[in-house]
């Protein structure tokens, strides 16, 4: 073969994958962006900007107070500067064989909600694939994943590395799975993205290719070129984002009090409120968790985080008033007793009533050694302050 049949060979290549790749951007509603590296896929959905998903509205997201709540404030946040990030992989491992060959991104952009995907057509592509993420993520300062600390953050990061490459900052990030378990864990079975979808967004999924299939699909593809499924898989991914968005909405609403929490809900948003100083709003929260409706160790942990507010803003008495209802319901446990001796030998001087207490406490808890010393102690204390405490006679 000489040279110019040689060519006219490579050229022959070259046209055959340039229809092989409109065929299949064609079948994904995709256009192909051709890199150094290889060829992958981009899809996007522009949303209206009324557009609700789960009740929230998600063109309209307000980040920077929800943020504030759960990161910390980050001066001169807009809309503009978050991303939703989530993947689609091989596997559920982060190893090494397990590959990403889908990112879905949702933004906030000119008043509309975007969702932009990145799909691989195959491994021999993963330069472009990892090329094309990496310019995406550099206009954005947050970005929030669900579950991506521990496995699709954690997985771009390993697949940057095994390609020589330096993994691109995730600059701010939230994973969104940790205040939601906060937040909704008390009334769910479960705090995967399909139940809080289901339970909290009421969002039900019709016709959804399920997330165990996927890299069964996308293997099938990979050996026998099978595409009838991949747009399904690309509208799971787009449903992924959209949930994602939704529930950081739903969860921001709560923090900020445009949205007032359940009792079951509102034990963990006031934590959040504690944490920033908030105290007061914080009590009311606790108060709100313990209602007589809650089942009883949830409706005891609000209590106790409410006598501590108490405590901490100097309402006394009130918080008094809580040990007392927690030595009543759980007179096994020594925390309310112990505090309620603290409060009547530092706060009263009444050496009499924090030594009943200290005895009663003896008598009733389940103690550790520790405990059980620590207890002790105090009484020996007590006996030796009302020994010299002088007689009004």
């Amino acid at each position: 073969m000489n040279l110019r049949e040689k060519l006219r060979a490579i050229d022959t290549v070259d046209d055959r994958e340039e229809t092989d790749s409109y065929s299949l951007a064609v079948r994904l509603g995709a256009s192909p962006q051709k890199l150094p590296g290889g060829t992958l896929f981009r899809r996007r959905r522009s949303l209206s900007p009324g557009y609700r998903h789960g009740g929230v509205c998600l063109p309209s997201l307000q980040p920077a107070g929800g943020l504030a709540y759960l990161i910390g404030r980050i001066p001169g946040i807009r809309p503009e500067d978050v991303l939703f990030l989530d993947t689609e992989t091989t596997g559920l491992s982060s190893g090494p064989g397990t590959y990403v060959f889908l990112v879905g991104l949702g933004y906030v952009d000119g008043g509309k909600f975007h969702v932009d995907q990145i799909f691989l057509p195959g491994p021999h592509a993963e330069a472009a694939f990892l090329t094309a993420l990496e310019e995406a993520l550099r206009p954005f300062r947050i970005l929030i994943t669900f579950n991506g600390k521990c496995f699709d953050w954690n997985l771009l990061t390993t697949r940057f590395i095994l390609n020589r490459r330096l993994p691109p900052e995730a600059g701010c990030h939230l994973d969104l799975l940790y205040p939601a378990r906060r937040i909704f864990g008390a009334s769910l079975s479960s705090c995967s993205l399909g139940e809080l979808e289901r339970s909290v967004l009421s969002f039900r999924r019709q016709g959804d290719v399920p997330g165990e299939l996927i890299p069964h699909l996308y293997f099938r593809f990979l050996r026998d070129g099978h595409v009838e499924a991949l747009p399904a898989v690309l509208d799971h991914n787009l449903l992924d984002i959209l949930s994602l968005a939704a529930l950081f909405g739903r969860i921001c609403d709560l923090l900020t009090g445009r949205d007032d929490p359940s009792p079951a809900q509102a034990l963990g948003v006031a934590h959040y409120h504690e944490r920033r100083g908030q105290l007061e709003s914080a009590l009311r929260l606790y108060l709100r968790a313990a209602a007589p409706t809650m089942p009883d160790d949830y409706r005891v942990q609000a209590l106790r985080y409410a006598s501590l507010a108490c405590k901490r803003t100097g309402r006394w008495r009130e918080a008094d008033a809580l040990w007392t209802e927690l030595c009543d319901q759980r007179p096994e446990d020594p925390f309310a007793y112990v505090e309620r001796a603290k409060y009547y030998e530092h706060r009263l001087r009444e050496f009499r009533q924090a030594l009943d207490v200290v005895e009663r406490a003896l008598a009733t808890c389940q103690l550790t050694p520790k405990g059980r010393a620590e207890l002790q102690h105090r009484r020996r204390r007590l006996l030796g302050r009302l020994a010299h405490k002088p007689s009004l006679a």
